[in-house]
């Protein structure tokens, strides 16, 4: 409902087994889901709407605990 409709893309930033299913049903035709988040869980994917409609599942890379660091001092100095 806040969406309007379908999205082409959905960044979850949870990553746990219901905000990926949420994520994965709420894309359009041809749409992205980004698994950020590390909480983990499971995904059940219908084939078909991958096949047919274009949808994708993509992951992120994690960095390492002074890249955090690095990351974390940057937002605070608002750069």
């Amino acid at each position: 409902a806040v969406t309007g409709g379908p999205v082409l893309a959905v960044l979850d930033f949870v990553n746990n087994s219901a905000t990926a299913q949420l994520g994965f049903d709420l894309l359009a035709k041809g749409g992205k889901l980004v698994l950020v988040g590390l909480a983990g869980g499971d995904l059940n994917l219908p084939l078909g709407a991958m096949l047919f409609g274009r949808k994708s599942v993509l992951t992120s890379g994690t960095g390492s605990l002074g890249e955090l660091r690095e990351v974390v001092a940057l937002a605070q100095t608002g750069a």
